[in-house]
């Protein structure tokens, strides 16, 4: 049989939400056509199968303090035949277009989005009799999202600090919770002061790993001051960080295995200044470390080159 819903209003049902949440759904919309044949045969067990899209569209969320959370145009989930009895669910595409997601962190600390849930005291279950039974199967040809944004603030240091990430790109490729399958992924992120990030790599579920290359440049370390500028007794008063490695990442018998590989660090326009002094007691036009190595389970590093030009002193 088909269901096919266009429009539905979401915020008139969070009343038969048994649980409180510290949040108001100002407006999301929910549509969805799929079709579900179910098979019922002597031999064999019932069998369920969907397809269809599903969507959420207009999405607006407001944190307890009615303050704007979360604000997304379109959340779309496309069906492949998937059968929800036998644990197997396959979905085609997974697209997520602009969402907006304000991240506040008040002056004791908490994050807004910490206080979303009512907190849950955790319970030891009783011991179960283990049971063989399906693994769980999902795979998702494709994951999507579009134009994302993020607006960071923190007000628990001595000074407030605040940036945007937009926008935030991500793509998956032929992700999978099976055993030794591997998902491609790329990820792209642009600051407000033109700081880029770049993520590339695949990675696996069972086991849990992940190898890529990391990309970060143009990261400007004065605007990071509310984070360090109480544990030194200088200014930075200029300084720009690139940096690029390779990455890997595997689960480990007894604990994660983290290498990094080809690591290059370049430093650009460094300028210290003491505050009671007005001229800069350093100065360092371009400090670089490359082709290094770093193991941090064997907490093992090997610089391959360090050089730098043209410094001061003074």
């Amino acid at each position: 049989f088909d269901i096919n819903i266009n429009d539905l209003y979401i915020p008139h049902y969070i009343a038969y939400i048994p649980t409180k949440m510290n949040m108001k759904i100002r407006s999301a919309y929910l549509d969805t056509q799929a079709k579900i044949s179910f098979l019922q045969s002597k031999d064999k067990k019932p069998s369920v199968t969907v397809t269809g899209n599903i969507s959420l569209k207009k999405i607006a969320v407001d944190d307890g303090q009615n303050k704007p959370l979360i604000r997304l145009p379109l959340f779309d989930i496309s069906i492949a035949p998937s059968e929800p009895l036998s644990k197997i669910i396959h979905l085609s595409k997974i697209s997520i277009q602009s969402p907006e997601l304000e991240i506040r962190r008040d002056e004791k600390g908490m994050l807004n989005v910490q206080s979303l849930f009512p907190e849950t005291k955790e319970t030891k279950p009783a011991p179960k009799k283990e049971e063989p039974s399906t693994p769980f199967s999902l795979d998702i040809d494709e994951v999507q999202l579009i134009g994302g944004k993020v607006s960071f603030s923190d007000l628990s240091g001595s000074k407030p600090f605040k940036t945007i990430l937009n926008p935030i790109d991500l793509k998956v490729d032929h992700f999978s919770n099976g055993k030794e399958k591997k998902s491609a992924y790329a990820l792209s992120i642009l600051s407000e002061v033109k700081e880029t990030i770049k993520l590339e790599g695949d990675f696996s579920m069972d086991p849990l790993g992940a190898e890529g290359t990391l990309e970060i440049k143009a990261v400007p370390l004065k605007k990071y001051a509310p984070y360090y500028r109480d544990k030194i007794l200088f200014d930075i008063e200029d300084g720009r960080l690139e940096l690029s490695t390779r990455y890997k990442y595997a689960k480990g018998e007894k604990e994660p295995e983290v290498s990094l590989s080809r690591l290059s660090l370049i430093l650009s326009a460094l300028r210290l200044k003491r505050p009671e002094e007005n001229a800069e007691f350093l100065k360092i036009p371009n400090l670089s470390i490359k082709e290094t190595e770093l193991d941090l389970t064997k907490k093992e590093m090997k610089v391959g080159l360090f050089s730098t030009q043209k410094g001061d002193v003074l």
